[in-house]
């Protein structure tokens, strides 16, 4: 079983606008702010979208619907 620690790590990688967001070598989607307070988070692997009010929820989202390989919305 594999340890919380060897997970892989959440990376942003700035693109104009937007941030790539990676899961160890993995692209799984990304993020770019709409308004002051709002994330539109679309995902590479399912092509869904939704919006998170932090960058961070919205990297986690991306995370469940890479790990899980189902659509989340």
């Amino acid at each position: 079983m594999a340890k919380l620690g060897d997970a892989p790590k959440i990376k942003f990688v700035r693109e104009s606008e937007r941030y790539i967001v990676y899961l160890g070598d993995d692209r799984i989607g990304s993020v770019k702010r709409i308004d002051s307070k709002t994330w539109l988070t679309v995902s590479a692997r399912m092509g869904d979208s939704i919006t998170r009010d932090t960058r961070g929820y919205a990297a986690a989202w991306l995370r469940r619907n890479f790990t899980s390989g189902e659509s989340m919305i």
